[in-house]
């Protein structure tokens, strides 16, 4: 018996992949503004933070998500004051994506139909906390959260089981009693298949890699908007679990 849903939020919850390059786009404006830097270069300078960032840090250590790291190390490199820009480029980013999200379509009315049930609504994703729980609350769909766990939170970065483990501790819920819907195919769909939850591939943001690893995993649940899980007769489908 299906007791929680936990949802993946970047490109599951809203557009993740159009409003990052938005944020980027918006970090290499305050560049050439503030430094007279060329967009090219801050571009390139913003790809080249994150990389080094990850490199240093391993994608086993949230903290390389901080968008904060990332712009403190594109000015020291640089030669550039990292006070009082690093917070600023940092703020840049992230104000311009969230400004630019849109819940995806359908979605609001399946977290009230999974409520109306008594189904516990769960999140779960890779990121830092304070921004992940700002998405949420600017989707305006914190009221239907019984959980949140981010991986700076669990210590664990999804794929990992300690991660879903913390999740299902926090949900009090057993894995075979959780499904959990996600479009990154290592992260969401291998991580919860691995901690024997039901994985469910959110499909309109995936790209090719993940179709190719999702054939590999033999994950067959899917959905590709959410306004098919809402059925005729009241009830819910999240691929070929009824609910």
């Amino acid at each position: 018996m299906i007791k929680a849903v936990i949802f993946d939020i970047d490109n599951t919850l809203y557009d993740f992949s159009t409003t990052t390059k938005l944020g980027a786009e918006a970090f290499a404006r305050y560049c050439n503004v503030h430094f007279g830097m060329s967009i090219d270069e801050a571009e390139r300078g913003w790809k080249e933070a994150y990389d080094a960032v990850m490199d240093r840090m391993g994608m086993e250590n949230p903290a390389y998500h901080n968008r904060l790291v990332r712009s403190q190390y594109f000015l020291e490199k640089r030669g550039l004051p990292v006070f009082p820009h690093a917070m600023e480029l940092a703020m840049t980013y992230w104000n311009t994506l969230i400004r630019n999200m849109k819940v995806e379509e359908g979605l609001v009315e399946l977290l009230e139909a999974l409520k109306n049930k008594g189904i516990k609504i769960g999140i779960g994703t890779n990121m830092t906390a304070f921004v992940q729980f700002e998405k949420i609350r600017a989707l305006g769909i914190s009221q239907y959260v019984d959980c949140m766990v981010t991986s700076e939170e669990a210590a664990a970065e999804k794929p990992t089981k300690p991660f879903f483990d913390y999740a299902l501790g926090k949900l009090g819920i057993s894995c075979d009693e959780c499904v959990f819907i996600g479009d990154d195919a290592k992260n969401d769909m291998q991580g919860a298949k691995g901690a024997g939850m039901i994985p469910v591939w959110y499909t309109p943001h995936a790209g090719e890699a993940d179709r190719r690893l999702i054939e590999e995993l033999k994950v067959t649940d899917r959905i590709d908007n959410y306004r098919e899980c809402i059925l005729s007769d009241g009830g819910i489908r999240l691929g070929s679990v009824r609910i």
